[in-house]
């Protein structure tokens, strides 16, 4: 379980969803402009962690030179060999 509370940036109402990870640490994601989307998140995360499919957002970081190399290769056009007829 987790909670809610609203606060105020410079544009307006804000919601801040605060829960435990699975290693029993508090996490935070903050920003959310409505309620709704704030109690979303929250049933998501309850839910995933129930099923064990939970993936901390901090450890699922991958910088982009890890992708970036073949990424670029399947984007440039296949050499094609000249037919002979």
């Amino acid at each position: 379980m987790g909670s809610i509370t609203p606060y105020e940036s410079a544009k307006g109402r804000r919601y801040r969803v605060r829960y435990r990870k699975p290693d029993r640490t508090e996490a935070e994601k903050r920003g959310f402009t409505m309620m709704r989307e704030a109690k979303l998140y929250l049933s998501m995360v309850t839910v995933s962690k129930s099923k064990g499919e939970y993936i901390d957002p901090s450890t699922s970081r991958v910088p982009v030179r890890m992708f970036a190399d073949s990424w670029l290769r399947s984007k440039q056009p296949r050499c094609q060999s000249p037919r002979t007829t």
